[in-house]
């Protein structure tokens, strides 16, 4: 059965369904790393991270350069690139670690809403 998408874009119904499906087992396997649904999840073709409830972040998966282990403090949002990740504090602050090679995890200062750390 077809039936219409986003912005008029024709669909099949089980290939939405199947991506409703891997969309929920991802949410449920970071529910069981991260001990409750997370706020939010990022992931990279090595790694993922998400934020806890709490705000804190918690990562996973390939680390040798530093991208899945995350500093202490809160997190509003993540973004994963292939060798680093990137968050937005609460406070608008943006703060990123793992491979800084070409400046990646070296951000600019200011306020931030939301960042992406590219592949």
């Amino acid at each position: 059965m077809l039936s219409r998408g986003f912005a008029g874009q024709r669909t099949r119904s089980a290939a939405r369904d199947r991506s409703a499906a891997a969309a929920a087992a991802l949410i449920a396997c970071a529910g069981v790393l991260l001990a409750a649904a997370p706020a939010a999840l990022a992931g990279s073709d090595r790694h993922t991270c998400g934020v806890k409830q709490s705000g804190k972040a918690k990562c996973w998966g390939a680390d040798g350069d530093g991208q899945a282990s995350p500093p202490g403090g809160k997190f509003d949002s993540l973004s994963a690139g292939g060798f680093h990740t990137c968050g937005v504090r609460p406070n608008g602050k943006a703060r990123c670690w793992g491979d800084d090679g070409a400046g990646q995890a070296s951000r600019p200062g200011g306020r931030f809403e939301s960042v992406s750390a590219g592949g």
